[in-house]
């Protein structure tokens, strides 16, 4: 491509994006004007949003029961990313003893005590040579923003069929 090209394709992207811009700003004009209309906002901030990469603190949700976990590792903390297509549940864990399980099954339940979601922790796997002491941080998916108010307890247990576990 030569430069005059690039400079005239440069300056189509840069253009159309300021007329997106423009329009959203028209439109959110438009419904400013009746107050029934919905209001549309592209820069509105989520104010759940913790300033850590865009992940939610856990305070608005049930504390998780680790109990399940804490023969062979501590909490550290725990964390939420609903920023990616796919919401994920961050833990960060140090082993207690060298060699500790590495299927682990977290669940989200509802108020009946009905599974909203649950997830294995994938990555684990690929940590098992981390040092006694050593944090880790380690994820699973975790069920969607919109399902979080549903949540009553959320449980972490060995699964079966444990290879490495004494």
């Amino acid at each position: 491509m030569n430069r005059p090209t690039c400079w005239m394709l440069l300056s189509a992207i840069i253009m159309g994006g300021a007329g997106t811009l423009a329009f959203t700003q028209d439109r959110n004009d438009q419904f400013a004007s009746n107050p029934s209309s919905p209001r549309f906002s592209f820069t509105k901030t989520n104010t759940l949003l913790a300033t850590n990469n865009g992940f939610v603190t856990p305070d608005n949700y049930p504390t998780p029961d680790f109990s399940g976990i804490e023969e062979w590792y501590t909490v550290v903390k725990y964390e939420y990313d609903f920023t990616e297509t796919i919401p994920k549940f961050y833990l960060v864990v140090k082993k207690k003893v060298d060699k500790a399980p590495l299927h682990f099954e977290v669940k989200w339940f509802d108020e009946d005590g009905v599974v909203i979601t649950k997830s294995v922790f994938p990555d684990l796997l690929t940590k098992g040579s981390i040092a006694v002491g050593e944090p880790m941080r380690i994820y699973s998916y975790a069920p969607y923003e919109r399902q979080m108010p549903k949540v009553k307890s959320i449980t972490l247990k060995k699964t079966a069929g444990q290879l490495n576990s004494e």
